[in-house]
């Protein structure tokens, strides 16, 4: 049946019946979606029983309903013509498989509203009639549809944004994730808000006519990132691959394409960044001597400009050197200290590191564990401290030198103190204490009191005045007094002092101690003792 059926009444002719229920072909009249009659080679061709009723559902094979129903849709247009359509039933033949019909279709009026008048017959007899390959051409068809239905369940549910766009700026189509990425509730509220993509998507309209160009120029683009504003407002980043997919009349194009939402990973990239730019200015750029330290094999990973400046060689040179190559510790030693730093039980050292020049240097080292690119290091900064360890060395012996002319004296070098608030101290007294008062000078600077004990009342007394007058005039400090030793033998000392006026308002008297035992008579009478 090629042709178009001529209208027909609800009020037919009877002959008009009757070429309606004796067809040799299935008839059937489908009004809003229903069939609303059909006559018995419909029932035969479709495989219903007597008793079963004549619908869609239980004529046609569920996937050739939708196109069915568009089918008939089609036959009601205006000025349609005669349309084909191959579609299967609904039950299976003895065979099990499902039988192939060719359907026409035309527009009628019944009962005074509009229907379609649906015609079918064998495919494989419209085949024979003729000549062509009608069963091929229905299951190409059927592949088609499924193909197409794969692309609209992969349109619809794929997790990536999908788009289809004019090169003019406008949006043709999305998928439900792509509207979900810019902040819409479903793909009809994006496109109706994105009605000028240059001003409203893109943050920087020049991006989009640089990819623009490079389709046009390349015919497609992969992974160009631009920003994007959200229909909230929200500034995203999106990453997109499109190609042009054809050329209009008027030198537009369409574009699809697929696209990603990336923010995460640009905000990591941009703490990266961030970070690596901190990195360069506390440790690149510090002043101080630093190194970043393989804390196994004790190879340098990084050394800032400090640190090359330092030892003398440059940072690739560095970067091939271990830490046993500066220090001159030996390397189990070496081995012990990193492993504490890299605990934590220890951050402080002191070493002796090798220069390029080979000038050995004294160094203190703060170290600590830091992860990078997830593994355990040890940072090190590094202070030269070469000349204070020789001041130290040059103090110890200066020191070594001031004790062993104490010890040498026959006499008691002492330091006495006087604090503004009238309180008496010994800030040092030599080791001679211990052979001329047989007291340990250690007590003495402890407990001034230890030293008045084993002097006589009568001048304890006399010695504060002295001391109080000396104080106050800054006038040497001259005086013979009586001392007890352990034993209770008496003694005659004389002290001899120079004081100092301190800046915390204090005086300090540097002087010695003699024993003058021997010569106290001959002094007594020339009116010199106490």
């Amino acid at each position: 049946m090629d042709t178009c059926l001529p209208p027909v009444s609800a009020a037919s002719d009877c002959w008009q019946d009757l070429l309606f229920l004796h067809a040799p072909d299935g008839m059937a009249v489908v009004q809003a979606g229903k069939i609303v009659r059909c006559n018995p080679a419909w029932r035969r061709w479709c495989l219903l029983d007597a008793a079963q009723p004549a619908t869609l559902a239980a004529s046609v094979h569920p996937d050739d309903i939708s196109p069915l129903l568009d089918f008939c849709l089609g036959a009601c247009a205006p000025a349609a013509s005669a349309r084909r359509l191959l579609l299967r039933c609904a039950t299976p033949g003895e065979d099990g498989a499902f039988g192939w019909l060719e359907a026409t279709a035309a527009g009628l009026q019944w009962e005074g509203h509009p229907a379609v008048v649906v015609c079918i017959r064998s495919a494989q007899e419209a085949d024979g009639q003729q000549g062509q390959p009608l069963q091929a051409l229905a299951e190409a068809r059927q592949a088609l549809r499924r193909s197409e239905q794969r692309y609209l369940e992969l349109f619809e549910r794929a997790p990536v944004g999908v788009f289809v766009t004019e090169s003019s700026g406008r949006a043709l189509h999305l998928n439900p994730f792509m509207a979900r990425m810019v902040g819409a509730d479903s793909a009809e509220e994006a496109l109706e808000h994105y009605q000028e993509l240059p001003r409203q998507l893109y943050v920087h309209p020049e991006r989009r006519q640089e990819a623009l160009q490079r389709l046009a120029r390349e015919g497609a683009v992969a992974n160009f990132e631009y920003q994007a504003r959200r229909v909230d407002g929200e500034v995203i980043w999106i990453s997109m691959n499109a190609r042009m997919r054809e050329r209009q009349a008027d030198g537009t194009f369409l574009i699809d394409g697929f696209a990603l939402d990336v923010t995460d990973r640009k905000r990591a990239e941009q703490a990266l960044a961030e970070s690596e730019s901190r990195y360069r200015a506390l440790f690149e750029d510090n002043a101080m001597v630093m190194a970043l330290v393989d804390p196994e094999t004790g190879a340098f990973l990084d050394v800032n400009k400090a640190a090359c400046a330092f030892y003398g060689w440059p940072r690739d040179k560095f970067l091939t050197m271990h830490a046993a190559d500066i220090n001159l510790a030996s390397r189990p030693t070496l081995q012990r200290e990193m492993a504490a730093a890299l605990c934590g039980g220890k951050r402080y050292f002191t070493f002796r590191h090798r220069l390029a020049s080979g000038e050995v240097r004294d160094v203190e080292v703060y170290s600590g564990p830091i992860v990078v690119r997830g593994k355990a290091f040890l940072y090190a900064c590094v202070f030269d401290i070469t000349e204070r360890v020789q001041a130290e060395q040059a103090l110890r012996k200066s020191q070594q030198h001031l004790r062993h002319i104490a010890d040498t004296v026959p006499g008691v070098l002492y330091q006495f103190k006087r604090d503004p608030d009238g309180h008496y101290s010994f800030p040092y007294v030599s080791d001679r204490a211990r052979d001329l008062m047989d007291l340990h000078p250690m007590d003495i600077m402890r407990d001034a009191q230890i030293l008045y004990a084993r002097i006589h009342a009568d001048d304890v007394a006399v010695i504060m005045e002295k001391s109080e007058r000396s104080a106050a005039l800054l006038e040497p400090f001259s005086l013979a007094y009586r001392f007890y030793c352990a034993d209770g033998r008496e003694r005659w000392f004389k002290a001899d002092s120079i004081p100092a006026r301190q800046e915390d308002g204090s005086t300090l008297w540097s002087g010695i101690v003699i024993d003058i035992t021997d010569r106290v008579p001959a002094e007594q009478g020339n009116g010199q003792g106490n």
